[in-house]
């Protein structure tokens, strides 16, 4: 994610848009409210219409979207820009961040607090760069950090393998829950593709009730 963002407000030009997109080399603005939300994002794709000659247009296209016709109008970021914004979660899983890039057919993404307000901005070159990550990398990760600190488990009694990013976990824990507790904090680690688990364990928790407090009256 980058954190450097250019950033337009509502009321930005068209000529103004363009400039900043050539002189920063980005394709595309997220447009700011004054209160510092992200109310829409402006691409190239927003701004092509309103570039392209009205009289040369209907050599390729006769009828033009609704859509497309009224971008033609407009002058400002508030005219163009794509509404409601595509975005993502400052703590949302890189997994979902990959799928809404892909469901979505987008290019990035803003990344937002949980105020809307604008933390980065991810691309799916940031993505694809996540998940490069060496498999030795993705193993020390688990090995020395997920088990010992945070799982509070002895690494021994777990084999971690990966390879492609495909974690595979052999071994044995107390509780079934651990199992799925693990799982999805390594499924969350930067580089993990999948996680696939054979682990056993002694207890099966998951049908265990919390005990029901006495009231006496």
């Amino acid at each position: 994610m980058s954190t450097l963002v250019v950033t337009v407000n509502e009321a930005a030009t068209f000529h103004e848009m363009a400039e900043l997109m050539r002189c920063f080399r980005v394709s595309a603005l997220p447009v700011v409210h004054l209160d510092g939300r992200v109310i829409g994002i402006v691409s190239e794709a927003d701004l092509m219409p309103k570039a392209a000659n009205p009289a040369e247009r209907h050599l390729w296209q006769r009828h033009p979207a609704d859509a497309e016709r009224a971008k033609t109008h407009g002058v400002t970021a508030a005219g163009v820009m794509s509404a409601p914004v595509v975005s993502a979660r400052v703590d949302e899983p890189l997994a979902a961040v990959a799928r809404r890039l892909l469901d979505r057919d987008v290019k990035r993404l803003p990344v937002l607090a949980a105020d809307g307000t604008l933390v980065g901005i991810v691309s799916r070159r940031d993505v694809l760069q996540v998940f490069s990550r060496a498999d030795d990398e993705i193993r020390r990760d688990i090995v020395e950090g997920v088990l010992p600190r945070w799982m509070g488990l002895d690494p021994r009694t777990v084999d971690v393998r990966v390879s492609g990013g495909v974690v595979l976990l052999r071994g044995g824990v107390e509780r079934r829950s651990e199992v799925d507790v693990l799982t999805h904090m390594i499924a969350g680690l930067d580089g993990v593709v999948a996680v696939s688990s054979e682990l056993r364990y002694v207890m099966d928790d998951s049908h265990v009730r919390p005990p029901v407090e006495a009231h006496v009256h």
